[in-house]
């Protein structure tokens, strides 16, 4: 529910800051307005929505199965570029690199803890704050791929919306793709991974201090992360 909360939050902040009715992002879609009550969340649930899915099963297991289609989490991906980074610039990696979630206050003073692996402070570089995420787009299903690469955006709209775009601030969205010809990933596939990494980079794209790499070459995905440190 916080995490609801939080996205309604972004999403009205941005209503008043653009003064248009405009989607921030494609996560969140203009509708009529709908009228739901209840004396619980379930009850609400219960009668907006005709049947209810169930999500408890490990979002690899059906791709792990296929034959020669290899799949990378977020989780792992992030694992796999922490060492390169460490590798590679160890100084830069332990001022940039963040293992745990931060906590960012908003314009409020509320706290909100979001993931964002790299995060660095107002005093790191130029009195500008460093953020930004690693995704990834390796699942041949969309509904695997989506929830990779929706976390991890969600988490990017919050911090620019709470840290605003200050000219000395930059983030960066980091998106691992598949190597073309990669087994299991025919033509069709790609391209609709591609759309899919279209439709996520696109309003960041049009940001100012917004970096956004895709790459199927996690060292590539961190040397570009350790720019942010200059």
């Amino acid at each position: 529910m916080e995490n609801f909360s939080f996205l309604l939050t972004a999403v009205r902040e941005h209503f008043q800051q653009s003064k248009r009715a405009t989607t921030p992002s494609h996560h969140v879609i203009i509708g009529d307005k709908h009228f739901a009550s209840g004396s619980s969340a379930q009850e609400i649930v219960d009668a907006l929505y005709e049947s209810q899915v169930t999500l408890g099963r490990n979002p690899c297991a059906d791709e792990d199965s296929a034959p020669q289609a290899k799949t990378v989490d977020n989780q792992s991906l992030r694992k796999t570029v922490f060492d390169e980074a460490r590798k590679r610039h160890p100084n830069s990696f332990r001022r940039l690199f963040q293992e745990d979630p931060v906590t960012l206050r908003d314009a409020a003073g509320k706290p909100h803890r979001i993931d964002l692996p790299i995060f660095a402070d107002k005093d790191f570089a130029r009195n500008g704050v460093r953020y930004g995420t690693f995704v990834s787009s390796h699942f041949r299903d969309p509904a695997y791929r989506g929830h990779n690469l929706n976390s991890g955006t969600i988490a990017m709209w919050g911090a620019n919306t709470i840290l605003g775009d200050h000219p000395n601030t930059v983030g960066g969205l980091f998106i691992y793709r598949p190597a073309e010809g990669t087994p299991g990933y025919d033509d069709e596939t790609m391209l609709k991974i591609d759309n899919d990494i279209d439709n996520i980079t696109w309003p960041f794209l049009r940001k100012k201090g917004m970096v956004v790499e895709v790459s199927h070459d996690p060292s590539r995905l961190a040397e570009a992360a350790l720019t942010l440190a200059h």
